[in-house]
């Protein structure tokens, strides 16, 4: 009877539990055909937008930092009527875009309304070859791994560039085509790497992914091999979505849609901000690729600054900032130095001060009190900065007040000179080339010489008034030939430069055709910075120093010529004895500075070589 009464319960459990299979079957069957409770979107990490800025007008000024413009350069081309064409014949629809906004920033401002009309044709022209929204690139192109990306490629950068052209024509306008128009260009956005919603199989294209850590980008090149996490392509996106919602979007659903996108892509450049930044270098434009570009830097960091208006966040202000501080200076390598021993002061006893005098030879002749006339009563800083160098020496090792008071009195001669950090060589004079030199013209040598002056005043002294045009003359150091540091005109007057081997030089006649490359100077140049940095501690002067060691290391089997006279420069076979010991000493307190092996040797090389040129070995 037992047995019985058990058997017919473990045969209604197997039947119940037969039951909720088939139901959970058909259930699990219905979710995999029609996916009927589908979200419309996958799952990702998103901002509060509580304090979103509505109304902003993100790229009327002071957004013209964006340098969009009506004359972009060449491959492009824009006709009269403000059609768009990229290499001659193909679409660029980023380009149209930017155009398009440009060209209505010139209506805002002369009512001239050729430009809106322009502005119209040029978006009319992207829009005419969309897709289901999707605005094609229709000329080949490769993403940062090389790979050829497939003839049409899509962006989201792209798709939110257009959203904001849109959002300004329909504001100008109040034309409710633009509006419409906005809906289709918004729709793509939805399209998730990987994700399908209702029936649909996943899109092809897409436009938008989550990564692994449940972070939402906006992929710039869609048929990578992987994301590649592109920050200007992300908030192009940003800000599209941003004004789509604020002024496009007809419903409330497709409100939401466009503020959860705008949440999710705010939180993940938050999130990945602190990864693209190197400090004092071109930041990290693609997290995959670890690809640098100047102007997308730039382009970065105005970005930046508009997320801030329109988010309230300070990380974005302070972020915009650093990347502001960072571009200070073009890149270079300086990757293994590193400054082992801060304690070396270059110029001060036991050291030799590199052969610097008391007594220079003519054409030069020093007062009782310090003051040195040269060629008819110019100034000659490199020379002031070596005898008040060379005073201060004598000055520590006897402890006579007059060879202090020498030292000041040609500093403050130099400095009297001074225009805005400039230390300018009035007389007339030629390069290492033998070509005439504009009066005054600027070197480098100057700059670092009479840097490492002032900081040994201020040592010696403990006076203020040494340390403020220090800060002046270094600052001028901080100019690059052909660089735009912030987006502004390469500088006229510069004194750095990046050879096309990527090292950083020191240059003794910036206003040569041609650079010297001199040895010499560009060590003390570097020396000079190395003294400011011990009194400033400043971050960029450490970044100087470390590529100008860097340089040295890589071109010293250039320099040296065993048995011989080394180089005086990279560009020239000539060769100088007396700037040779100066080089060698150079090299012997560098040695002490970094704490490098190789620059040693190469130091004992070069007193080697000395001695067999003088032995006539």
């Amino acid at each position: 009877m037992t047995s019985t009464l058990e058997g017919k319960r473990l045969l209604l459990l197997v039947s119940i539990l037969c039951g909720v299979l088939v139901i959970d079957l058909a259930a699990a069957s219905t979710v995999l055909l029609t996916r009927r409770d589908a979200p419309t979107m996958p799952e990702f990490v998103r901002a509060d937008l509580t304090d979103l800025v509505a109304g902003v007008a993100l790229y009327e000024p002071p957004a013209s930092i964006f340098g969009f413009t009506t004359d972009p350069p060449e491959p492009a081309e824009v006709d009269d009527s403000g059609r768009v064409t990229y290499r001659e014949k193909y679409r660029y629809p980023f380009l149209n875009a930017s155009y398009a906004i440009a060209s209505l920033e010139r209506y805002r401002r002369t009512s001239d309304v050729r430009w809106l009309r322009r502005a119209e044709v040029a978006v009319d022209q992207a829009l005419d070859s969309a897709r289901g929204g999707l605005l094609p690139h229709t000329f080949a192109d490769t993403d940062p791994f090389e790979v050829q990306l497939p003839v049409p490629d899509y962006t989201a950068r792209a798709q939110g560039l257009m959203l904001s052209a849109l959002s300004r024509l329909y504001t100008v306008t109040k034309d409710q085509r633009w509006r419409d128009a906005a809906d289709e260009v918004f729709a793509p956005l939805m399209l998730f790497r990987g994700f399908f919603a209702g029936a649909a199989a996943a899109p092809d294209p897409w436009l938008s992914v989550v990564d692994a850590d449940g972070y939402l980008w906006f992929e710039r090149y869609t048929h990578s091999t992987a994301p590649i996490g592109e920050l200007e392509g992300q908030i192009w996106t940003i800000l599209g979505l941003y004004d789509y919602q604020d002024k496009l979007a007809d419903t409330a659903e497709e409100r939401r849609l466009a503020r959860a996108l705008l949440a999710g892509g705010i939180a993940t450049t938050r999130r990945y901000l602190p990864e693209t930044r190197v400090p004092h270098q071109v930041s990290v434009t693609s997290i995959a690729a670890q690809a640098h570009d100047p102007n997308q830097h730039r382009v970065v960091q105005a970005q930046l600054l508009t997320l801030a208006h329109i988010t309230g966040e300070a990380l974005f202000e302070r972020y915009a900032r650093l990347f502001q501080k960072d571009i200070q200076i073009p890149s270079f390598h300086r990757d293994g130095v590193q400054i082992r021993d801060a304690l070396v002061k270059p110029y001060a006893p036991p050291a030799r001060a590199l052969d610097f005098t008391t007594t220079p030879e003519a054409p030069a002749d020093v007062s009782s009190s310090g003051q040195i006339t040269y060629r008819d009563g110019a100034v000659f800083p490199a020379l002031n900065a070596t005898y008040a160098l060379a005073a201060l020496a004598t000055y520590e090792r006897t402890g006579e007040q007059r060879w202090l008071s020498r030292a000041e009195t040609a500093v403050a001669q130099v400095l009297d000179t001074a225009r805005n950090g400039l230390l300018p060589y009035a007389f007339p004079d030629k390069n290492l080339f033998d070509q005439e030199l504009p009066v005054p013209y600027y070197s480098a040598e100057a700059q670092g010489l009479v840097l490492s002056a002032l900081v040994r005043l201020h040592e010696v002294t403990n006076e203020m008034r040494w340390r403020k045009p220090a800060d002046a003359i270094f600052k001028r150091l901080l100019r690059f030939r052909g660089y735009a540091a912030d987006g502004l005109e390469p500088p006229k007057i510069w004194f750095g430069l990046v050879d096309d081997s990527g090292f950083l030089w020191f240059e003794h006649y910036p206003q040569g055709a041609v650079p010297s490359l001199t040895v010499a100077v560009h060590l003390s140049t570097v020396l000079g910075i190395y003294d400011y940095w011990r009194m400033t501690q400043s971050p960029r002067a450490r970044v100087l120093f470390t590529g100008g060691v860097a340089t040295l290391q890589a071109y010293l089997p250039i320099i040296r010529r065993p048995g011989q006279v080394s180089r005086l420069s990279i560009q020239s076979d000539d060769g100088n004895l007396r700037l040779h010991h100066m080089v060698q000493g150079q090299i012997e307190i560098l040695a002490r500075i970094v704490g490098e092996t190789e620059l040693q040797g190469a130091a004992r090389g070069l007193r080697r070589d000395a001695r067999d040129v003088r032995d006539g070995s």
